[in-house]
């Protein structure tokens, strides 16, 4: 006989117990990170009204691609549902999403909603773009799209003013996406191996930069406003087609970790 469910909190009580987790209405922190999962209930959101953290990231798929470095050739065990549910725009007390290794490739109407969301990390997606929807979250400060098939970033971008940490690592980025310069508050930036062929003098716009990773590309040359990065303390230039270094990088007094191999 089929089990009789009489609320949405039996139905998401029974839901989380396949990947063993429990239900309490008033918990703020939920970890789905350990099996695939396959498919989100459309009432998802409107069981959590308090929850700040939540992680749909996969421990297998974290290991799979970001330490064997392999191809995004989903298995068994990694996430494979494609989309969020609506309902997740009712969940307004939300601070920090991860998802990982997943066929998702964008984000409901609702997503706007959620506007104290201040980590967004989306990584081995299938997202083409960042959705514009992002770019009107206040609040964010940490957002990583690494492994991903973003080749373009909108001018939109510039409304993240508090934006502190920006990973676009592993994506089809063929030109630096030079909207980014106008984010002063950016403190960390990962363009890592993607295939952007220069960068551009307004890199030396972001004062406040401290790391900044663009290893991995076809950059030939560093542009000498690299010298007003004043804080700039590492500095990942590994595996691009850069024969000579300008005579500025000698001015970056707070730089502790430069690599420049290939």
């Amino acid at each position: 006989m089929s089990k009789s469910f009489t609320s949405k909190e039996e139905l998401i009580t029974d839901w989380l117990l396949m990947y063993n987790e429990d239900y309490y209405e008033n918990m703020n922190e939920l970890k789905l990170d350990k099996k695939g999962i396959e498919e989100i209930p459309l009432f998802f959101g409107d069981c959590f009204p308090n929850l700040q953290h939540l992680d749909f990231s996969n421990e297998y798929a974290n290991y799979f691609f970001f330490e064997m470095d392999k191809s995004k050739e989903f298995d068994k065990d990694c996430n494979r549902f494609k989309e969020l549910p609506e309902s997740i725009g009712n969940i307004t007390t939300l601070k920090s999403l991860k998802i990982s290794a997943t066929y998702l490739s964008t984000f409901p109407d609702s997503f706007s909603n959620l506007s104290q969301l201040g980590e967004l990390y989306c990584y081995f997606c299938r997202f083409k773009e960042i959705p514009e929807c992002v770019y009107e979250m206040s609040m964010l400060k940490n957002l990583s799209f690494q492994g991903n098939e973003i080749s373009y970033v909108s001018d939109s971008i510039t409304n993240l003013t508090t934006l502190r940490s920006l990973n676009l690592k592993k994506n089809l980025l063929s030109e630096f996406p030079e909207p980014v310069n106008n984010i002063s508050s950016l403190i960390l930036l990962n363009i890592s191996n993607n295939q952007i062929s220069s960068i551009p003098e307004s890199i030396g716009n972001l004062l406040q930069l401290e790391i900044f990773y663009c290893d991995n590309n076809l950059i030939s040359f560093l542009p000498d406003s690299i010298c007003n990065l004043a804080f700039l303390k590492t500095l990942y230039i590994d595996n691009n087609q850069i024969t000579e270094l300008p005579q500025a990088i000698t001015k970056l007094y707070s730089l502790k970790t430069f690599s420049y191999k290939g």
